[in-house]
């Protein structure tokens, strides 16, 4: 587990105590990354859309998901923005008050934009400085607010804003705040265990969050004056940016078809796109997108997947499942029809399912930093994508055990979510499967998690915690609740656990599995990263530093015919089908208005014949 502040940076300034970790121990389990975030005060007022009006509201009173007034720098104009609401517990407040009279409570992490338009923290602030806002009458311009004064006032309970894209929102106020700061430890320590010749494990990216993070392994490193500091300061050899060799795996979509053009700078960076067998689609799938499947559905499916043939296409089962179950049939209505239409689901022969043999090929390329890419597929169909994709691998390492870290950021938002909570069904049955994905670390999938808070897997980790770094954590109580079973088993000192309150940025207390801590540095991730000024990845970063690019129209294009071309041949089966039973009908009319020969026989002759033998009576008698 990583615990704090992950940032990663060397100065002058900063003292560097510690050795730097340059072979991490063997997993066993699954490594918790938990960041320091910035929060506010649960009473905070901030601009939210509703009904396409501008409002003020509390954030304790905000829905899950909302639309925030937010500000792009890159074009200089305010915007609106897609936002979710993210829980962050009870933590110690500053109250800043401004010359204007206007007031901010938040968290010392928390962080806004000074004149400058620069990110600055809390607790970096002082007197006389001043924050970036805005005002109503200027909505395209970004004001100055000078602060008057800054008081601890003690424990509040918080929360932060996840924005996409922008990643900032307006307070009631004015005042343009930060939303979540995320760690790019997570890059660190995966790429130390790939890059390590002694562990050399296979990194996939599953999970890049909103702002889609994991899209950076396949461009190295740009901080070049960090790098030659830290190469001269450490003494290092052979280390710094590094060229990853990357795949880019799509989920194939109506989205994707329509971007046309993907990462490509061979030998190096690569794209493909993937789609899924349908008769491979099993019923623990379907509900990370409606929930809770009703047992008549459960039914139907297995009995239409045993019957049906491998040549069998999409059109033909769907059709098949359809005239078996009601016109509102969740499955058929939120799943097999929509994905059906955006060609995700293929026949079982289609030369680009993600099948056991493409992800055991996957599996034993070492090399390649394998990226699942989501941002072309809806919100509700990516935890399906997902989910059939750990589920192949897991199946895949039940049959071969192999070394591989799965990275997952921003997963707070599934294990904070409980039976009681609102939440999308398909969000609360995403926590149960990672709960189960968790327990693969003893056949070799690992999972790297990004989580906001040590409370959030207190009853999810359990004793699977097999590897725990402890990053800056001003917090004593945080220190305390982090550290109280490794004091009680005599693997951490006191010392120790004050000295967390001050570590440098890339210092961790670093405590292997059974081990006893000790402080090691880490180094940044040697390829790119997020950052604020990035904007978006494909049209900002890769166009403007690599620009070259691959397409798939003419496999795309031959996935259409086909498939246009299996729902013509089962709509001429329907018709053959239905005029064969027209025929049927009209014949059977025919029988009964005209008389048949057998009408036409005498009385006596019907008598005669099925009169009863004498003789034969006589012998079934004896």
């Amino acid at each position: 587990m990583i615990y704090g502040n992950g940032l990663k940076k060397i100065s002058k300034k900063d003292p560097i105590s510690a050795t730097l970790l340059r072979t991490p121990p063997e997993l066993m389990g699954s490594v918790y990354f938990y960041g320091k975030i910035g929060c506010l005060d649960e009473d905070t007022k901030i601009y939210i859309f509703d009904k396409r009006r501008l409002i003020k509201k509390l954030i304790k009173d905000l829905p899950e998901k909302f639309q925030v007034l937010s500000y792009n720098f890159s074009r200089k104009i305010q915007e609106i923005k897609d936002a979710e609401k993210v829980f962050s517990g009870v933590k110690e407040c500053y109250k800043i008050m401004l010359e204007d009279k206007k007031k901010i409570v938040a968290t010392d992490e928390h962080r806004f934009f000074n004149e400058n338009k620069r990110e600055i923290m809390v607790k970096d602030l002082k007197i006389g400085d001043e924050l970036a806002g805005c005002g109503m009458h200027f909505p395209n311009s970004l004001l100055k607010n000078k602060i008057k004064s800054i008081k601890k006032i003690g424990k509040k309970m918080t929360y932060d804003i996840s924005v996409k894209d922008n990643n900032n929102f307006f307070l009631s106020n004015g005042i343009l705040s930060h939303n979540s700061g995320k760690t790019v430890s997570l890059l660190s320590f995966a790429g130390l265990y790939h890059d390590n010749a002694q562990r050399h494990y296979k990194i996939i990216d599953m999970w890049g969050g909103d702002r889609n993070e994991n899209l950076y392994w396949g461009l190295p490193s740009n901080k070049k004056a960090y790098w030659d500091f830290a190469k001269k300061r450490l003494k290092l050899d052979g280390d710094g940016p590094r060229q990853y060799k990357t795949e880019y795996i799509y989920p194939l979509t109506k989205k994707f078809i329509s971007r046309e053009k993907f990462p490509f700078n061979p030998p190096d960076v690569t794209s493909k796109f993937f789609t899924i067998d349908l008769r491979d689609m099993i019923t623990q799938d379907f509900p990370l997108v409606i929930g809770t499947m009703s047992q008549s559905s459960i039914g139907t499916w297995n009995n239409i997947i045993d019957e049906c043939k491998k040549k069998d296409s999409v059109p033909r089962i769907i059709d098949k499942y359809r005239s078996e179950v009601t016109k509102k049939d969740l499955l058929y209505n939120s799943v097999l029809k929509p994905l059906s239409n955006e060609l995700l689901f293929q026949d079982s022969l289609c030369t680009f399912n993600l099948n056991s043999r493409e992800i055991s090929k996957m599996l034993d390329d070492k090399e390649t930093i394998t990226v699942l890419c989501l941002d072309f597929i809806k919100d509700e169909y990516k935890l399906l994508v997902v989910g059939y994709f750990l589920r192949k691998i897991c199946d895949e390492l039940d049959k071969r055990r192999r070394k591989v870290i799965g990275l997952f950021r921003e997963v707070s938002i599934f294990f904070r979510v409980d039976d009681k909570s609102i939440a999308p069904e398909r969000i609360k049955v995403m926590k149960s499967y990672l709960t189960q994905w968790i327990q693969m670390g003893r056949r070799g999938l690992h999972l790297f998690l990004d989580v906001q808070s040590i409370s959030d897997t207190r009853n999810i980790v359990g004793g699977q915690q097999d590897l725990t770094l402890f990053g800056k954590m001003p917090d004593e109580s945080d220190r305390r609740a982090a550290s109280e079973q490794l004091y009680r088993d005599g693997l951490i000192t006191k010392k120790q656990i004050t000295s967390i309150a001050s570590l440098a940025p890339g210092q961790f207390v670093f405590s292997p599995s059974g081990g006893k801590c000790s402080t090691n540095y880490v180094l940044l991730p040697k390829c790119r990263y997020w950052e604020e000024k990035n904007g978006n990845f494909y049209n900002n970063i890769w166009q403007n530093e690599v620009g070259r690019w691959m397409g798939f129209e003419e496999e795309i294009d031959s996935l259409k015919e086909k498939r246009e071309k299996d729902e013509e041949t089962l709509e001429e089966e329907k018709k053959n089908r239905k005029s064969k039973s027209k025929k049927n009908i009209s014949v059977h009319e025919v029988n009964i208005r005209e008389p048949t020969k057998v009408d036409e026989v005498k009385e006596e002759e019907i008598l005669k014949i099925t009169k009863p033998s004498y003789n034969m009576y006589e012998k079934i008698q004896t």
